[in-house]
C-alpha cells in the first residue's frame, strides 16, 4: 500500500508589501495633517521687534508768565517702528505715565492705543494729549510699552520730556486761517486745517506744530491720529513730505515762511464739542518764540450718531441642527464716510461660529482680529485702526457669516451691537427655532389641525418642514421665529470717554490674550489663529486607520481563498 505524501509544511506567511508600506505612509500623512490642520506657533513680541521713539521732546512755557499766558497742553508723540522684519499683528499700546508731579493726561484721555496690524518697517504715530507744569525747565520720564496677542510686551527705555522757556511772538508762528467741517458725525475723520505764518529760522533752528495747547480741550472725544503739511516755504524741517510728525529738529527757511497743515481727529463721542488752540513755536533768534497770537481757536460742532443696525438669519426655521447664514448690517445715514471699530455678536449655547460668508463686507483683509472656526459665546470683529471698517456716506457696511447649530429643540437667539468710538448702537436680534416647542404635559398627539387648548391660536409657518405642523401650547404665540429681526434706529449711548476699543482705543491697560489674537482690553479674545483643536486631525487619524486594517482584512480573505 502506497503511502499518501505528507502535506508540506506551511512556511509562515509574510505580511503583504503594501502593507509594510501603508503603514508608515500613513504615519507620516498624519503628520502631515497634524501641520496643516494645527495653528502654527505663534512668537511672543521681543526685545528688538519694534523700536519705540519720542518725538516730542520739548513742552512750551511763556518765559513772563508761565502759569497765566500760552500754552499749557500739547500732544505727545511716540512712534512705534516694526524692526522684527515680518509683520506683527494685535499690537498695543499703553502710555505709563510720568515720573514726575505736574506731567499728566489730560483729563479725559485714555492711556491705551490699538495698533492692530503693523507690516515689516512700517511706523505707527501715537499721539497723547498731556497737561505739563507751569514750571520752567523741569524735566520728566516717561515709557511706553508695546504688546502683541502672543503674548509678549516690549516696554521703551525713558523718554524724556522738559519744558522750555520762549516768548510771545509772531516770528514763532501766528496761526492766520483755521478750517473746520460745519456738522460731524461719529467714526468720521475729521480734517481741520490750520495756516500758520513764521518768521526767519535762526542756525540749527528746532520747530513744533499742534493742534491744541489748551487745558480744556476734549481729547476723549477727539483724536489725533494724523498730521498732513500739505503747503511749506519752509527748505528743511517742515516740509510737505514730513507727514504725522509734530516736531521738527532741524529747520531752515527764509526771512519769512508759511505752513499749511491738516490735522486728523477721530471722532469718539456723540452730543460733545470741543475747543481747541492750535500753536507753534520756532527758534528764531533769541529766544525761543511760540505763537504771537496764541488763543486763536476753532471749535468742533457736537458729532451726531449715523449709524443702525439690523440682522437677519436664513433659514430661520430648522428641522433639526444645521448650518445657518446670519447677516449683521450697519447702516451709515450721514453725508460722511464714517468708520467703527467691532461688531460683537454674542452666540447662544448650541449655536457655533463658522466662518465669514461670501458677499461679506467684513472680510480678513479690512480686519484685524476675527474669531477663529468653532468659536462660541461673544464674538467680535474688529476693523484695522482708523483705516476699517468704514460705512460709506448714506450706504452700509454687511457682516455675513454661517454658524451650526444644534439640533436639540428650542429657540436660539443672538443679538449683534456695533461700536464706534464711546458709541454703542444696537442690540439686533435674530432667532433660529429649531424643530417644534415640546408640550408642557404629555398627552397623545392631537390630529392634524387640531387646536391642543381652547385660547391657542396656531399661526401658519412661513417656512414648515412637513406639509402639516402639529401646533403646540407653547407659551410663545409663534410656533416659529420671524426669521427677519427689526433693526434698532436708536442708539445705547455709552458714557465715559474711555471707553473706546478696538482699532481706536483698546480701553483698560490689561487684558487676557491668547495666541493669534490681538490684545484688546474689555473684549472676550477670540482673534483667528488660536488653536482649532484637534478635531479634523482625530478624524483623519481615525478614518486612515480604519481603511488600513480595511485593505488588510481584504489581503487576508484573498489569501485565505487561494
Amino acid at each position: 500500500m502506497s503511502e499518501s505524501p505528507r502535506p508540506r509544511a506551511m512556511a509562515p506567511r509574510r505580511p503583504a508589501r503594501w502593507l509594510l508600506l501603508a503603514l508608515p505612509l500613513a504615519v507620516v500623512l498624519v503628520m502631515a495633517l497634524q501641520g496643516a490642520f494645527l495653528a502654527p506657533a505663534v512668537s511672543a513680541l521681543s526685545p528688538g521687534a519694534v523700536a519705540i521713539t519720542a518725538i516730542t521732546p520739548i513742552a512750551p512755557a511763556d518765559s513772563n508768565n508761565p502759569c497765566g499766558s500760552g500754552p499749557r497742553a500739547m500732544y505727545l508723540q511716540v512712534n512705534v517702528t516694526n524692526t522684527s522684519g515680518g509683520a506683527l499683528t494685535g499690537l498695543s499700546a499703553n502710555f505709563n505715565g510720568f515720573t514726575t508731579a505736574g506731567f499728566t493726561l489730560t483729563a479725559g484721555e485714555s492711556p491705551a492705543r490699538y495698533i492692530g496690524s503693523l507690516a515689516a518697517g512700517a511706523t505707527a504715530s501715537l499721539y497723547w494729549y498731556v497737561t505739563y507744569p507751569c514750571t520752567i525747565g523741569t524735566s520728566t520720564t516717561y515709557t511706553v510699552t508695546v504688546a502683541d496677542s502672543a503674548p509678549g510686551t516690549v516696554t521703551s527705555g525713558a523718554l524724556n520730556l522738559t519744558t522750555r522757556a520762549e516768548i510771545s511772538a509772531s516770528a514763532g508762528g501766528n496761526v492766520v486761517g483755521m478750517t473746520v467741517p460745519s456738522s460731524i458725525v461719529v467714526g468720521q475723520i475729521v480734517p481741520v486745517t490750520v495756516n500758520y505764518d513764521f518768521g526767519n529760522p535762526a542756525a540749527g533752528a528746532d520747530a513744533m506744530i499742534e493742534p491744541a495747547g489748551n487745558l480744556g480741550f476734549a481729547p476723549g472725544c477727539y483724536r489725533l491720529v494724523g498730521t498732513d503739511i500739505t503747503a511749506s516755504t519752509f527748505s528743511a524741517g517742515p516740509l510737505t513730505a514730513a507727514d504725522n510728525q509734530l516736531y521738527f529738529p532741524s529747520v531752515t527757511g527764509g526771512s519769512s515762511n508759511t505752513l499749511t497743515v491738516v490735522y486728523s481727529f477721530r471722532v469718539l463721542c456723540a452730543n460733545s464739542g470741543a475747543t481747541a488752540v492750535p500753536f507753534a513755536d520756532l527758534t528764531s533768534g533769541t529766544p525761543q518764540k511760540y505763537t504771537g497770537n496764541f488763543g486763536a481757536s476753532f471749535s468742533f460742532p457736537a458729532a451726531t450718531n449715523p449709524f443702525t443696525i439690523g440682522k437677519v438669519v436664513s433659514p430661520a426655521t430648522l428641522t433639526g441642527g444645521g448650518t445657518v447664514t446670519y447677516t449683521v448690517t450697519v447702516q451709515n445715514t450721514s453725508v460722511t464716510a464714517a468708520l467703527v471699530d467691532r461688531i460683537t455678536d454674542v452666540l447662544p449655547a448650541g449655536v457655533t461660529f463658522a466662518g465669514l460668508a461670501a458677499g461679506s463686507g467684513v472680510t480678513a483683509a479690512n480686519s484685524s482680529s476675527l474669531p477663529a472656526a468653532g468659536a462660541t459665546g461673544t464674538i467680535n470683529f474688529v476693523g484695522q485702526p482708523n483705516v476699517s471698517y468704514s460705512v460709506p456716506a448714506n450706504g452700509s457696511l454687511a457682516l455675513i457669516y454661517t454658524a451650526t447649530v444644534t439640533g436639540t429643540p428650542g429657540s436660539y437667539t443672538n443679538s449683534a451691537t456695533v461700536v464706534s468710538g464711546t458709541l454703542t448702537v444696537g442690540p439686533a436680534a435674530a432667532t433660529v427655532t429649531v424643530g417644534l416647542a415640546a408640550s408642557p404635559t404629555p398627552s397623545p398627539s392631537p390630529p392634524p389641525g387640531a387646536t391642543p387648548s381652547p385660547t391657542a391660536t396656531p399661526v401658519p409657518q412661513e417656512e414648515s418642514p412637513a406639509p402639516t405642523a402639529t401646533p403646540t401650547p407653547s407659551p410663545t404665540p409663534h410656533a416659529t421665529a420671524t426669521p427677519h429681526a427689526t433693526a434698532t434706529p436708536s442708539p445705547t449711548v455709552a458714557p465715559g470717554a474711555g471707553a473706546p476699543v478696538g482699532p481706536v482705543d483698546p480701553g483698560a491697560a490689561t487684558a487676557t490674550a491668547q495666541a493669534g489674537a490681538p490684545i484688546i482690553p474689555g473684549l472676550p479674545n477670540t482673534g483667528a489663529g488660536g488653536d482649532p483643536g484637534y478635531g479634523p486631525v482625530a478624524v483623519l487619524t481615525l478614518g486612515l486607520i480604519a481603511l488600513v486594517f480595511a485593505l488588510a482584512a481584504i489581503a487576508r480573505r484573498r489569501r485565505s481563498r487561494a
